[in-house]
This record gives structure tokens, sequence and C-alpha cells, in this order.
């Protein structure tokens, strides 16, 4: 009997001692994010991106824009080069002349064209060059 009774005083007392403190499951309870918590981050994170997304797509409009300039200001400079060198300006389309651009060495290749733009050449006379980018897309992008 005594036996059977420490026996059962030890059951209990393990199971006391096992039990969780008021504080432990305060602690538990405080573990995981609520669902109105949840609700206001992922509101947060899709402000964050309607507020981005506009000033992403418009940087691959203005990285064309760039790209155009600079390939603008290369041919007209090697129009120019050319023109001093050979006493007049190479004949044809566009194309064709920046193709006697590169064979005469005046550009190092036939510049990319970004966004399916299209490159026109308009030389009435070599003092008077202009070269213009126009992207195929919207066709009112036009740089000089």
């Amino acid at each position: 009997m005594k036996s059977a009774l420490l026996t059962r005083l030890a059951w209990s007392s393990k199971v006391l001692c096992n039990a969780p403190t008021l504080r432990e499951r305060e602690r538990e309870r405080e573990a995981g994010f609520t669902l109105m918590e949840m609700v206001v981050a992922v509101f947060i994170v899709g402000v964050m991106i309607a507020v981005i997304t506009p000033h992403l797509l418009g940087a691959g409009k203005q990285a064309t824009a760039v790209a155009c300039q600079q390939n603008v200001n290369a041919i007209e400079s090697a129009l120019t080069e050319y023109a001093l060198e050979n006493g007049s300006l190479p004949t044809g389309d566009a194309s064709t002349q920046m193709q006697a651009l590169v064979d005469a060495q005046m550009l190092a290749a036939m510049p990319e064209q970004p966004a399916n733009a299209v490159y026109t050449i308009s030389d009435p006379d070599p003092d008077h060059i202009s070269v213009t980018c126009q992207v195929a897309q919207t066709g009112n992008n036009s740089v000089q």
C-alpha cells in the first residue's frame, strides 16, 4: 500500500511538474501571427507593389530612348568623319549608309536597334546631317 501511494504521488507530481505554467501557455498563444496581422502585412505589400510597378515599366521605355540617342550620336559622328575623309557622304538608304560606315571602320559594328527602332538619315549636305530614331511600337518616340 505504501509503495502504491508513493507511486501515485510520484505520478501526480510528474504530471503537475510537466504541465505548462500560465506564462508558458501565454507564450504559446503569442507565438503565431493573428489573421489581422497577416491581412495588414499583405495589404502593405500590395500597396508597395502598386507604387513600384509603374516606375519599373517606365524604365524600359527610358532605356530604349537612351540607347536610341547614343546610337544617333555615334552615327552622326561617324557620318561627319566619313564626309571629312571622303569629301561626300555615303549614298543609299540608312542601312546602306551605316554599312558603308562599318566598312570604312567609322563604326565598330552596325548599331543595334533597341525595341525595333528604325533609323532615318537625312543628309541634304554634309553640314546638315540629321539622324532620327523612331521606335516602331508607338511610332512617336522620335530622337534627333
